[in-house]
């Protein structure tokens, strides 16, 4: 196994291809991918190697709780800088997370049941191959996604649905008000920035929804987004139906999609200050 310090030499070569790339093709194009069934825009697939990064780095080496939204990795889109300042995090993230890393040791947290007999699921050095591997060969895709992109005769498409960033928006935010109505608040926290983990403990979060579910009942169905940008947020109300009513759930996404605000609001409720 190489040291540590090497590992990360290979690894910000590869974060710096690829942001190069994005930064290369600017907001439009990185948020465009060929018109062929099966591919990704560079966005996206700089947004997954960042979830796999905090997947295997941070679970499997470090054992930091996390919970991964894979689905909404490949429905990200936005502004290019916002995704730059992103990677630059991650990768501050990824050198705290091997401090403690003992190769040949078993992953510190447990992984995916199908990846547990995989070469690289059995250690924390395995878990690490696997995570450049995952890097490099994305970079090799991000390359030919931006050669043709550049070509004159390319085709290309944008995300489908919702605009591709109110979409990623839309999709964690219903995520998170799933586990709210679960009852899976420390699920839910794991999302929260810092502020948030400060000024939202478990029991204010239980004791708040009781008091929905008293006031409406149980809750049965989602409704349909909206998603707009407020003082520098990502702001989603998820219309959410009860057995005896309506409110709206309003989760605020910071850049790093970390909820800085989440409130149950009824219907006829303003914009957030």
């Amino acid at each position: 196994m190489i040291s540590k310090e090497d590992f990360l030499v290979f690894v910000d070569g590869a974060l710096d291809g690829m942001v190069a790339i994005v930064e290369e093709l600017g907001d439009e194009l990185a948020n465009r991918r060929p018109d062929v069934d099966g591919t990704n825009t560079p966005y996206v697939i700089l947004s997954h190697c960042l979830g796999v990064m905090e997947y295997w780095a941070g679970h499997a080496v470090a054992g930091r709780p996390i919970e991964r939204h894979r689905p909404a990795e490949f429905v990200a889109s936005g502004p290019v800088a916002a995704l730059a300042e992103r990677t630059r995090v991650a990768r501050r993230q990824l050198g705290e997370d091997l401090a403690h890393l003992d190769p040949l040791a078993a992953p510190a947290l447990p992984i995916d049941e199908k990846e547990r007999d995989e070469v690289f699921g059995r250690t924390q050095g395995g878990a690490l191959v696997h995570l450049y591997e995952e890097l490099a060969r994305h970079r090799g895709q991000m390359e030919t996604c931006r050669d043709v992109l550049g070509a004159p005769w390319a085709r290309v498409v944008t995300q489908t649905g919702l605009a591709g960033w109110a979409s990623a928006a839309a999709e964690r935010s219903r995520w998170i008000l799933e586990l709210a109505a679960e009852g899976r608040w420390d699920e839910v926290r794991l999302n929260f920035d810092d502020r948030m983990l400060a000024s939202a403990p478990v029991g204010m979060l239980t004791g708040a929804w009781a008091q929905v579910i008293v006031l409406l009942g149980a809750f049965t169905a989602f409704g349909e987004p909206d998603v707009r940008v407020d003082s520098g947020h990502r702001v989603v109300d998820v219309p959410m139906h009860f057995e005896r009513g309506w409110l709206t759930g309003r989760v605020a996404l910071g850049l790093d999609d970390t909820v800085a605000g989440l409130f149950f609001l009824h219907p006829q409720a303003g914009p957030a200050s």
